[in-house]
């Protein structure tokens, strides 16, 4: 199911005022992510949590009900159902803000994803976090910033068209080397090497 998504809302922060979805992609309400889909009119496929931040169980074509003492996030059980059913993208909103162990918990997720050679992207608003591994992106915005962090202990990295360039150089999950790069307007080029990395985007319209 390459070009098919697996769509997650969550309780956290939730800046979005559509989300852009097809008839092939699922859609799944995450506990209190149920709510932001209600406001948006949109009934989704799957509705999975403990439902202690939603307050109740929802109606929904299928409804995955977890107990509320478990070891992994309602999130985490959420990606697992959509690898099961087969996707290989996953785009999540609601997964920041809010709770900050919650947000650094579905970063490791993201991480998780990747090591599985599979895609995962948060969105907030204009703000978009993935994961990189051993592969190149180009990016295209006008303004705005861009952070990278090593998941790993270090990445080899290559940073080209942006307000700081990097070529084939060294960063560590020790020291925030990462923080804070600015588009300068031109197609931006990151390059991993080697190592996994974080990237956060965060635009200016």
């Amino acid at each position: 199911m390459l070009n098919k998504k697996f769509i997650i809302v969550a309780n956290g922060e939730f800046k979005n005022e559509s989300i852009n979805h097809s008839d092939f992609d699922l859609i799944c309400a995450c506990d209190g992510g149920y709510k932001y889909l209600e406001k948006l009119n949109i009934v989704p496929d799957i509705a999975i949590g403990d439902f202690d931040s939603l307050g109740y169980v929802p109606k929904c074509k299928e409804v995955i009900k977890l107990d509320v003492n478990k070891d992994e996030t309602d999130l985490f059980h959420a990606i697992s159902v959509g690898i099961n059913k087969g996707y290989e993208n996953f785009e999540i909103y609601g997964a920041t803000g809010k709770r900050e162990a919650h947000t650094l918990a579905n970063f490791q997720i993201l991480y998780y994803l990747r090591r599985l050679n599979l895609k995962g992207v948060l969105i907030n608003g204009l703000n978009r976090y993935f994961c990189l591994s051993n592969e190149t992106v180009k990016l295209n915005y006008k303004k705005g910033y861009i952070s990278i962090f090593s998941f790993t202990p270090k990445s080899i990295v290559t940073l080209e068209n942006l307000k700081y360039n990097l070529n084939a150089h060294k960063i560590t999950n020790y020291f925030p080397l990462g923080i804070d790069n600015e588009y300068i307007n031109k197609e931006a080029t990151i390059k991993v090497i080697s190592g996994a990395v974080l990237v956060i985007v965060e635009p200016i319209e």
